[in-house]
């Protein structure tokens, strides 16, 4: 990353364009300060202006859990903030998806949750939003006969919410909010 941010010094340096970077840290994230302390990968470059890691990668956490990091305030975007009342007081906080425009994705996995399973719905990036997918991630130990029962279930939960015709919960149902 360091590296990186030189060349983009010097690509500032020729053209004017200030480029700042993002560090996807997956879950090596979570291990390089540990395996390599003096490896500068993170807010130590001046570039670098967020961070993730991936929680889920690990396990014992929902689908999709993972967090974000910004070097300052001013880095997040204002679009990402939504104040919510807690405790009498309205509090900033944040979610990667605040407007959710298809509702089947998401009626079908609060369906699935309703069956104990954890299948978060995602919509696609900017100018493809209308598309949205289910997210299974599949960790050590899941077994065929918990696949078939996964497929089964989804299945019926289809089959329930196509006799609706009409979304269950509109927008977003809540719960998978990362």
């Amino acid at each position: 990353m360091k590296k990186t941010s030189e060349l983009l010094d010097d690509l500032q340096k020729r053209t004017g364009l200030d480029i700042p970077l993002h560090v996807d840290g997956a879950s090596g994230g979570f291990a390089a300060p540990f395996l390599d302390p003096d490896l500068e990968w993170d807010f130590r470059v001046s570039r670098v202006q967020s961070v993730n890691v991936a929680g889920h990668q690990y396990g014992l956490v929902c689908p999709g859990g993972g967090w974000a990091l910004w070097r300052d305030a001013e880095g997040l975007p204002e679009d990402l903030i939504f104040w919510v009342n807690c405790l009498g007081d309205n509090l900033p906080t944040f979610a990667l998806k605040d407007d959710v425009e298809n509702f089947t994705v998401f009626d079908v996995s609060a369906a699935l949750r309703e069956r104990g399973w954890q299948v978060p719905a995602y919509t696609f990036p900017k100018n493809t939003e209308d598309l949205a997918v289910l997210r299974v991630v599949v960790r050590r130990g899941f077994t065929m006969d918990m696949a078939d029962m996964l497929l089964e279930d989804l299945r019926r939960k289809v089959k329930t919410l196509e006799k609706l015709k009409a979304p269950v919960y509109g927008k977003d149902p809540g719960g998978f909010h990362h």
